[in-house]
């Protein structure tokens, strides 16, 4: 048997479906469908958009790196709390939008990697001059 509101396959006879908690109505029979309800493009982006902030952190994806992470933190959990309430059409909306963060995240990344190495191409012989000469100092 499957819920009639989430699509989640559930024990014969439940009185409530265990993902969604949506009441089953046990004395009408032909609302709970033997078939999935549509899967929705729900999809959770929450670990994806901590890892996208921490990297933009870590590395080179800068200060915008790090706030479309956190943005996508948001969105992923916003997205989550309304799956969790059943509000498909709002999570489906909020997931876009974590995603579409976690995307803007890793591009900053990708730009700062670029900008990383074109700096260190052409400004690596003095950078490194630099910094043999303030380890000499310090001996």
């Amino acid at each position: 048997m499957f819920c009639p509101h989430c699509g989640s396959q559930i024990a014969d006879g439940s009185a409530f479906c265990p993902s969604c908690g949506v009441q089953l109505n046990a004395s009408a029979p032909a609302a709970v469908s033997e078939q999935p309800a549509a899967s929705s493009s729900y999809k959770d982006y929450q670990t994806f958009s901590i890892i996208v902030s921490i990297v933009s952190f870590l590395c080179c994806g800068g200060w915008l790196g790090v706030i479309f992470g956190v943005l996508g933190i948001v969105f992923s959990s916003q997205a989550k709390t309304a799956f969790n309430a059943g509000d498909m059409v709002q999570a489906e909306s909020k997931s876009k939008n974590a995603r579409l963060m976690c995307i803007l995240g890793l591009v900053m990344i990708g730009i700062g990697a670029i900008t990383s190495v074109i700096i260190l191409a052409l400004y690596g012989a003095s950078i490194a001059a630099m910094f043999s000469e303030l380890y000499a100092l310090a001996l």
